[in-house]
């Protein structure tokens, strides 16, 4: 788990390009945690938006790359507004849990 964490640090703070360091994270996460897709969330500086995209060659929702979007008044706009980590088991209702 160590070592999945450190190459992981390495490469965020690296040259190496955005598709190669999610690559490698979706690698690393997948040796941690078991799942069966995978999507991700970058927020963006001012954390009001997010790009929502798929790892390159691992399933996902099927979104591919989407331009931002805003995060107001959902399940990723309530964590970044209060700081607290969340747990989803399922998606279904999760903005009122």
């Amino acid at each position: 788990m160590v070592a999945a964490l450190e190459a992981l640090a390495r490469l965020t703070v690296s040259a190496a390009p955005l598709e190669a360091v999610l690559d490698a994270f979706a690698d690393h996460l997948g040796r941690l945690v078991g799942f069966d897709g995978l999507s991700l969330a970058l927020l963006d500086a001012a954390g009001t938006g997010a790009a929502l995209l798929d790892p390159p060659g691992r399933p996902g929702l099927g979104v591919g790359r989407q331009a931002p979007v805003a995060v107001a008044g959902t399940l990723l706009g309530r964590t970044v507004e209060d700081g607290q980590p969340r747990r989803v088991d399922d998606g279904a209702g999760a903005l009122g849990a």
